[in-house]
């Protein structure tokens, strides 16, 4: 009955210590999905708009913020500090000739959790930092 006892806990306890691993896999996923949504939905956003709109403007939106510890970030509105959301136009893409196409914009989004930049826009990762990038063509008439 002893032995019975000894292996039925170690059987239990062997399950238990997989539910700590379970419990950050599901964070990191639930974190993910809103990511891909965000970056989705900036997307289609950007793709609704004239290639002349500001939001289209070569260079990278919106600008940077300091959070409550004066760390750099991208803002979402809605969301808290741990979410970044920018993007990166650029004319483009280029011909054989390396001139850009006439109106054609390469747009990268970018959605991060728990990412800081420098002031250069470089990313510095966390430990548990996550991200997601996407890139589209807009064009326009």
């Amino acid at each position: 009955m002893l032995v019975a006892s000894v292996v039925l806990m170690l059987g239990v306890l062997g399950t238990l210590a997989v539910f700590p691993q379970a419990i950050g896999t599901a964070h990191r996923s639930s974190h993910m999905l809103v990511l891909n949504q965000l970056a989705n939905e900036r997307l289609d956003a950007l793709r609704a708009l004239d290639i002349g709109h500001a939001d289209l403007s070569v260079g990278v939106h919106p600008l940077q913020v300091f959070d409550s510890k004066g760390d750099r970030y991208y803002p979402v509105p809605g969301f808290s500090e741990d979410y970044s959301l920018r993007w990166t136009v650029q004319a483009g893409p280029t011909d054989g000739t390396g001139t850009p196409e006439p109106n054609i914009k390469t747009v990268v989004v970018e959605a991060t959790y728990w990412v800081r930049y420098t002031a250069g826009g470089v990313p510095v990762e966390n430990d548990g930092s996550l991200g997601t990038r996407f890139q589209t063509y807009v064009t326009g008439n």
